[in-house]
């Protein structure tokens, strides 16, 4: 082709489109990447005899206990909420993304978003554990005795104040 231009001196290859990054504005230039450090491309295991670093230790036991308790979950499991403003009530899966995962509740039928580490598979772990309207309703319970408890102690201490006032007024009035 020609070259573009009244003058025929204008620019002759095309012009190259191409998308800019992710999360880069307009004129921002991507850092060239680091070459990816060798790290063997195994982890270390250690050899009979030698002790793993404590830290290691730790977090590998975590990671086992939370693999155990939360395994896999998948579209149309039956789970039980343990954790957060859903405890105690159960439901089934409805979208499981990463670790945020959607519960149509079985009670309401609402769907509810739950962490992953806040869900476990065995349902009949949601019957002991207290929703948090139920612990609400508990707390409402408790400081409605203790408020009738003060009240009692209050009228007491009034019947006693009287019953000592009207004493010494027949006190008074025999002498």
């Amino acid at each position: 082709g020609e070259a573009l231009g009244g003058t025929r001196k204008g620019i002759i290859e095309p012009i190259e489109v191409r998308a800019q990054p992710e999360g880069l504005g307009l004129g921002a230039v991507p850092k060239a990447k680091s070459p990816p450090k060798d790290r063997g491309g195994r982890k270390y295991i250690p050899k009979p005899g030698e002790e793993r670093d404590r830290r290691e230790v730790e977090k590998d036991r975590i990671r086992r206990e939370a693999a155990e308790r939360t395994g896999t979950f998948l579209v149309g499991d039956k789970v039980a909420i343990t954790g957060g403003r859903h405890r105690g009530l159960t439901g089934e899966i409805s979208f499981a993304y990463a670790h945020e995962i959607m519960v149509k509740l079985s009670a309401s039928g609402e769907e509810v978003t739950v962490d992953k580490k806040d869900l476990d598979g065995d349902v009949s772990k949601a019957k002991g554990i207290k929703t948090m309207a139920e612990e609400e309703r508990e707390r409402a319970e408790e400081k409605e005795r203790e408020k009738k408890e003060r009240k009692k102690e209050r009228d007491r201490g009034d019947r006693d104040r009287d019953r000592d006032r009207d004493s010494d007024r027949d006190r008074d009035r025999d002498r």
